[in-house]
C-alpha cells in the first residue's frame, strides 16, 4: 500500500494518542480503585480498561493492507476515541451521583462494540 506523508503523519500521532490515553486510563483507573483492600479486583479493572487499547493498537497493526482511506479513517477513530475515553474516565463530564466504577465497565464496553462494527466495515470498504 502506498503511504503518503499525510498517512504516515497520521498513524504516528494516533500511535501516540493512544499510547499517552492508556497510561492516562490506567492512571485514572489505579486513582479510582486506591481505596480497594482486594488485590484482584482493581487487576481486573486495570486489564478491562486498558483492552480495547491494545485491541486498537493491532488493529492498526493489521491495517497495513487496507486502503489508504479506510487508514485514514481508523487513525482518526483511534485519536477521537481515545480522547473521548479519557474524558469519561477523568470524570469531567460525570454527574455527581453516578459511581466512577460504572465509568470504567461502561466505557470500555462501549468502545469494543465501536470497534465490532467499525472495523469489519473499514476492512471491507473498496478503493473506487
Amino acid at each position: 500500500m502506498k503511504k503518503t506523508p499525510t498517512l504516515v503523519l497520521l498513524k504516528t500521532a494516533s500511535r501516540l494518542v493512544l499510547l499517552i490515553g492508556a497510561a492516562v486510563s490506567l492512571f485514572l483507573v489505579i486513582h479510582a480503585g486506591h481505596k480497594n483492600a482486594s488485590v484482584i479486583l482493581p487487576l481486573l479493572f486495570v486489564i478491562w480498561v486498558l483492552s480495547p487499547y491494545i485491541g486498537l493498537l493491532i488493529t492498526i497493526r493489521i491495517s497495513k493492507v487496507w486502503q489508504a482511506s479506510s487508514r485514514t479513517i481508523l487513525h482518526y477513530l483511534v485519536i477521537s476515541s481515545t480522547l473521548c475515553c479519557v474524558i469519561a474516565y477523568s470524570g469531567i463530564l460525570t454527574p455527581s451521583d453516578v459511581k466512577p466504577a460504572a465509568i470504567f465497565l461502561i466505557t470500555p464496553l462501549l468502545l469494543w462494540v465501536a470497534i465490532a462494527i467499525t472495523i469489519p466495515v473499514l476492512r471491507s470498504h473498496k478503493a473506487k
